[in-house]
């Protein structure tokens, strides 16, 4: 968004621009030029768009868009006198001319177009942060001097409001949370909007009543809390959000042309001179020595560099005010700069046309400590080149200062992946990482805790009904404690894990997991701080009970001599099942076999019973546990029993046989006796 340009602001520019063009050489960018494209012409404004990927100008002709990374013309607008743009988050693009405001989508197709009342010479214009609104002021001569008109239009085009304003506008800034923009004018009144277009509040920051005392620069807090201007005079004035001066600093020297505020502080700038002050406007440093004419500071969005545009430079600076890169003279006279959307390039136009350049030095971003098991480092570094083209850059790594590794890379834009490997001796080490680009170094460091693994073995203990419990063993071999974390898979699955610290030594450590029935083929693992396996351990455990189906049976009625008693097992378990099965008759020992039984299995006994009343017990073991038992009672009758019973019944019914006999012949004799007599 270019700014206008003061009558002395133009005398001091021409004069610079004169004497410097005669005492220096052109030598443009050096290799933090990305590209430059003269043929396009002056330049009076231009605006990324949001993803970077284009910059669009404002022209003799019109509009165009420039590709970021070639500077080719991807799409240009002819429109009467063009004053201004700006390109919104959200990819609507508000453009001003002398008689209109018009609002373009990404392609530079007209999606609406406003008229202006009475036109005007010069207009800035700004889009709220959440794309809602486009403030545009417009200010245009009239025979007393100079008069704008303040116009709030929503993003569909609709007009919300059109305020007249006393005098020219002369800087214009929405607040960060859109609340609210402020709009400064070249008498040194101050007015503030809410975003429905009512007026919130207004002051006359310039004390000096007098043309000339412009308020030339606008900015709010990051917090949306304060608002600073920076006047003619020389003066920076602070105000709270509700229009309350908070403070008012001392002249600074020649008026200034641009204020700035972001996390690290303000800064503000004016003829040759750039200053840093913090939030109560005390001057933490002010250095005249950036050449003539500056015409706007702004900061990145981290507030660790500083863009600064002279007349025919563009520098970069450090938070301190050292210059951290500069393009040296450029061809002609520069009037608008802004930083990419990313903060890794700036854009600059003028009268020689537009260039990019890279403003920001290729980033390292690694871990903060790694571990190195068995000595082996390895590292994934990640790179990220914010310019919007590709760029050499040189990468050294140094091991406790001592060089190791050098390379030479051209990184694309975005983010880039670099892996590095390399042998550490056991102890602690720094590793640094230095990434030397055209936007600068950045560097950044590692520590390196190189380890020997621990030795680690286990055991698991899993009795019937009951958890697994396992018992680790790990020894660590190296003089220090050593962050660990403990993982047990379960068929890849991980079922357990914990962190600790372990001494130097043996350290004995139980896990207690409850598992289902089955064989679980489990995977014990060592893991270093950074997630790197240092140690494993692989074991078996086989999870029963807490029983099986185990049965007695007994013949059924009274058997003779001996009987045979049925003992039969199940094994309703999803593995093979190694058991004991022990039968005692009367607590005598009458079987004891080791026995396997397959899954969904079962396996059938018998035991001889001798004859007698006999107490039958069986039961079945694993790992000395016992899973199930049965009882049963047996009766068994002995063969000469059997024969004496028959005999008595045989000789009882002999000796009836033989009474009735008797009786019969005696009857018999009786009545033969009695016929006798009778006759």
């Amino acid at each position: 968004m270019r700014k206008p340009t003061s009558a002395l602001a133009v005398l001091v520019l021409t004069f610079s621009h004169t004497v410097l063009a005669l005492s220096q050489p052109i030598a443009v960018g050096g290799d933090i030029l990305i590209w430059m494209n003269e043929e396009i012409g002056s330049v009076e404004d231009l605006s990324w768009s949001p993803d970077g990927a284009l910059i669009a100008v404002v022209t003799e002709d019109g509009i165009s868009a420039l590709n970021s990374s070639s500077g080719e013309v991807v799409w240009s607008v002819k429109v009467g006198e063009p004053l201004g743009l700006d390109w919104c988050p959200l990819g609507k693009l508000g453009a001003v001319t002398a008689s209109s405001v018009i609002i373009l989508d990404g392609s530079g197709r007209e999606l609406v177009e406003i008229p202006v009342k009475g036109g005007g010479e010069e207009a800035l214009l700004e889009w709220s942060p959440d794309c809602r609104t486009l403030a545009v002021a417009i200010s245009r001569l009239v025979p007393r001097g100079r008069e704008s008109s303040l116009l709030l239009i929503t993003g569909s085009g609709s007009l919300v409001s059109e305020v007249s304003l006393e005098a020219g506008a002369s800087s214009i800034a929405w607040s960060p949370d859109g609340r609210l923009v402020a709009v400064g004018l070249d008498n040194g009144r101050l007015t503030v909007m809410s975003e429905d277009g009512s007026q919130a509040w207004t002051t006359r920051a310039g004390l000096a009543l007098r043309y000339g005392d412009e308020l030339s620069s606008a900015a709010w807090s990051p917090d949306s809390s304060r608002l600073v201007v920076g006047l003619a005079s020389s003066v920076l004035v602070c105000y709270d959000s509700g229009g309350r001066e908070l403070w008012r600093s001392n002249p600074l020297g020649t008026p200034i042309h641009s204020v700035d505020w972001s996390q690290t502080g303000l800064a503000a700038a004016g003829g040759d001179w750039v200053a840093a002050l913090n939030s109560t406007g005390a001057v933490l440093w002010l250095k005249p020595r950036y050449g003539r004419a500056i015409r706007e500071v702004r900061w990145s969005q981290e507030g660790d560099r500083l863009a600064v545009l002279s007349y025919r430079w563009l520098l970069i600076l450090s938070p301190e005010g050292e210059i951290v890169l500069s393009t040296g003279l450029l061809p002609d006279s520069a009037t608008v700069m802004e930083w990419s959307p990313n903060f890794g390039a700036v854009a600059v136009g003028g009268l020689f046309g537009v260039a990019a350049f890279v403003a920001s030095p290729v980033h390292v971003l690694a871990p903060v400590e790694v571990t190195a098991p068995r000595g082996r480092l390895s590292l994934n570094l990640t790179l990220e080149n914010r310019a919007p083209a590709a760029v050499e850059v040189t990468l050294t790594v140094s091991l406790d200062g001592v060089p190791v590794e050098e390379r030479e890379i051209r990184l694309p834009p975005g983010e880039s992946n670099v892996s590095l490997a390399m042998d550490a001796p056991p102890g602690d080490h720094l590793l640094e990482i230095e990434c030397r680009s055209p936007g600068g170094v950045h560097a950044t460091s590692t520590k390196v805790t190189s380890l020997e693994p621990p030795r680690l073995r286990a055991w698991a203990l899993s009795p019937p009904g009951g958890p697994v419990r396992i018992v680790l063993a790990i020894t660590n071999p190296n003089p220090v404690d050593v962050p660990i974390r403990v993982a047990v898979l379960d068929r890849g699955v991980e079922v357990y894990s914990e962190g600790c610290s372990l001494p130097p030594g043996p350290t004995y450590q139980n896990i207690t997991l409850p598992l289902e029935p089955g064989v679980h083929r489990l995977r014990i693992r060592v893991l270093g701080s950074a997630g790197t396996f240092t140690a494993e351990y692989n074991l078996s455990a086989a999870v029963v009970g807490p029983s099986i189906p185990l049965r007695l049976e007994a013949p059924a009625g009274v058997k003779l001599g001996s009987a045979e008693v049925e003992l039969s097992v199940d094994n309703p378990y999803p593995l093979p099942l190694n058991i004991t099965l022990e039968c005692f008759v009367d607590s005598s020992p009458a079987l004891r076999q080791n026995v396997t039984i397959e899954e969904g299995g079962s396996r059938v006994f018998s035991i001889r019973v001798p004859t007698g009343e006999h107490a039958v017990y069986a039961r079945a073991l694993f790992e000395g546990t016992t899973l199930a038992e049965s009882s049963i009672r047996v009766s068994v009758i002995p063969t000469w029993f059997l024969a004496l019973v028959v005999g008595s019944i045989l000789v009882l019914l002999t000796l009836t046989v033989l009474r009735r006999v008797k009786t019969r012949e005696a009857s018999i004799e009786k009545e033969v006796l009695a016929a006798l007599l009778e006759d």
